[in-house]
């Protein structure tokens, strides 16, 4: 909302029954590869390349706040933005 995106951008038209975004949802706007690039001077890993990335709602979840998702298994200390 605070770049002017409505519910339905994410969740889809139907109110009564909204989606969970999904990967295919987010890239619709964010390009991968400029993530990539972006977040390749991380320290430890880049969050966006790793072989296991791809659920992009397990570390930005937009209503709630950000969670270090690798940091569960790993010990990669980076802040992630909402």
């Amino acid at each position: 909302m605070a770049k002017g995106l409505t519910c339905e951008v994410c969740h889809g038209g139907d109110k009564s029954n909204p989606i969970f975004p999904e990967e295919k949802d987010c890239i619709a706007c964010h390009n991968k590869g400029e993530l990539k690039r972006k977040t390749s001077g991380y320290p430890g890993a880049n969050p966006h390349a790793a072989p296991h990335n791809g659920d992009c709602v397990l570390c930005h979840m937009q209503h709630e706040a950000p969670v270090n998702y690798c940091a569960q298994c790993h010990k990669f200390d980076f802040k992630v933005p909402g």
